[in-house]
């Protein structure tokens, strides 16, 4: 089977969006925060976040990267990966 490798994590800050820390900002003003502060490389992480509102934020937050030129990687959740296309 012939895979086309992906092409290289960004170079710079890898950092991770957790829906547990500082539960009163929505993911998707987190996520812009730490893009703006220079992360190349976003893990989403949605262990509290209920399904719909986890599929409408990854989808956002995927958005935000990619007008950014950063990759955002979705911890756990196979599934909202390939439904926000998220690498």
């Amino acid at each position: 089977m012939n895979v086309s490798p992906r092409p290289p994590l960004p170079q710079g800050p890898y950092l991770l969006c957790d829906d547990s820390i500082r539960p009163e900002l929505p993911l998707v003003d987190k996520a812009g925060q730490l893009l703006g502060g220079g992360a190349r490389v976003l893990q989403l992480r949605m262990k509290h976040t209920p399904p719909r509102e986890a599929l409408a934020a990854a989808r956002a937050v995927v958005a935000l990267c990619r007008r950014a030129g950063a990759v955002c990687l979705i911890n756990d959740r196979v599934d909202l990966a390939l439904l926000s296309d998220a690498h």
